[in-house]
């Protein structure tokens, strides 16, 4: 199989290298290239929803982790589902915003689409499907017992546009 052409991942703001480069890859030498078309789909849907939550933002975002090869996503200690190993998923973090609660709530605010946006830690994970996003916004926090647990925000009604 040939590695696909990834330059349609160009965006204003973003490189197409951004949504799949990987120091773990570069590490352990695993081809992290896109090979599957429905991927490269996918990380392109994916790229338009980078972009926008660069323009929603404001300020630069920047990627530490886009498409995984199974191989990488395992390297890395990730689930064999993850939306990163479909082209579905980024983590960015924002260097001139260091709250990571505090975008998430905002981009819900602003009623950005997505399956997930959750604050990760020192990251912010975004996935996107085609159809059926869930718009779940959360972020973790440690239980009694030291593990993570999940917390959820509540949805939020989009607010009406006003009537002219």
């Amino acid at each position: 199989m040939n590695k696909l052409d990834i330059s349609i991942l160009k965006r204003k703001n973003f490189e197409p290298i951004d949504f799949i480069a990987s120091q773990t890859a570069k590490k352990y030498n695993i081809d992290n290239n896109i090979y599957d078309p429905a991927i490269l789909k996918n990380l392109e849907r994916t790229a338009n929803k980078a972009q926008e939550i660069r323009n929603l933002l404001k300020t630069p975002v920047k990627i530490n982790s886009g498409y995984r090869c199974l191989e990488l996503n395992r390297k890395v200690n990730g689930k064999d589902t993850s939306q990163h190993t479909k082209g579905q998923a980024i983590d960015f973090y924002c260097p001139d915003l260091l709250d990571n609660k505090f975008i998430i709530l905002l981009l819900q605010e602003l009623n950005l689409e997505v399956d997930q946006c959750l604050m990760e830690g020192s990251w912010i994970h975004v996935s996107i499907k085609e159809i059926s996003n869930r718009n779940q916004f959360a972020y973790y926090l440690p239980d009694k017992t030291g593990k993570r647990k999940l917390v959820i925000l509540p949805i939020r009604k989009p607010k009406p546009s006003p009537r002219v």
